[in-house]
């Protein structure tokens, strides 16, 4: 019985890794007892193989996606999943204590990344508990360049960032750098500071006003306790009005498009 479900992004997806994807997933899969690895084209297929092992009464123990992919992104064929509404009729697949794993490049960077990781956890391993796990950086193993250089297990450079959840769905992010009141606050402190400085630079004043006044909401927003999506939001704004008043200070690193 499938218990280790591995997800390849296939050949309609890139002409320079899609073996390398493909063969890392079976390799990994073969390591473990109930393992299987399937090639996903697209976004069709993604839902022809859950709904298959729904059907067959799969429960998977752990779920992993060999992919490409960028900050809160997988790059599945011509598929590029960002949300996991559309998914979240699939986690009655996911056991207790499940984990899903994202070896695509950076698909856990920036807030977008870590917003990606939490509504994950949440819409697909709340019912039972679980964590999902994917990094800020590249994944080396999927290169063919390396070969073997790695072993079978996909190698990562960045930070690894777990969204790890409890019976019920209480979502807490570990290893995040952006989706926390501190960071947010540490970043807006910033802004306002610089906006501050600005108001006496000619026409920068008239930004400066505009980015204090907007940004006094947000600073509302951090005293509470914010959901992840709310913070998101929160270094959204930041990084809008960040391009009418360029940084002065260093609050700490601002996410990336």
């Amino acid at each position: 019985m499938t218990t280790h479900l591995h997800l390849a992004a296939g050949r309609a997806t890139s002409v320079v890794f899609d073996e390398a994807l493909i063969e890392e997933a079976r390799t990994h899969a073969a390591e473990s007892s109930g393992g299987r690895a399937e090639e996903v084209n697209g976004r069709a297929q993604l839902h022809e193989i859950l709904s298959r092992h729904l059907r067959d009464g799969t429960q998977l123990r752990y779920l992993d996606f060999h992919s490409h992919g960028g900050p809160g992104r997988l790059d599945l064929g011509e598929y590029h999943l960002t949300e996991w509404e559309e998914l979240a009729q699939y986690s009655g697949l996911m056991g207790g204590g499940a984990r899903i794993e994202f070896h695509g490049c950076a698909v856990a960077d920036t807030p977008r990344g870590e917003l990606f990781m939490a509504r994950c956890a949440w819409l697909m391993l709340r019912a039972r508990g679980g964590v999902a796990k994917g990094w800020t950086a590249v994944s080396l193993a999927t290169h063919p360049a390396f070969g073997d250089t790695f072993g079978t297990v996909p190698w990562h450079l960045g930070q690894e960032v777990r969204a790890r959840v409890t019976p019920g769905g209480y979502v807490r992010l570990e290893g995040e750098r952006y989706l926390n009141v501190e960071s947010a606050s540490r970043a807006l402190a910033a802004l306002r500071r610089d906006a501050r400085r600005a108001l006496g630079r000619g026409e920068a004043r008239r930004h400066a006003t505009t980015v204090l006044r907007e940004t006094a909401e947000l600073e509302g927003t951090l005293r509470g306790s914010p959901s992840f999506t709310a913070l998101h939001r929160v270094w959204d704004r930041i990084q809008v009005f960040r391009a009418f008043v360029p940084a002065q200070t260093v609050p700490g690193q601002l996410p990336r498009r």
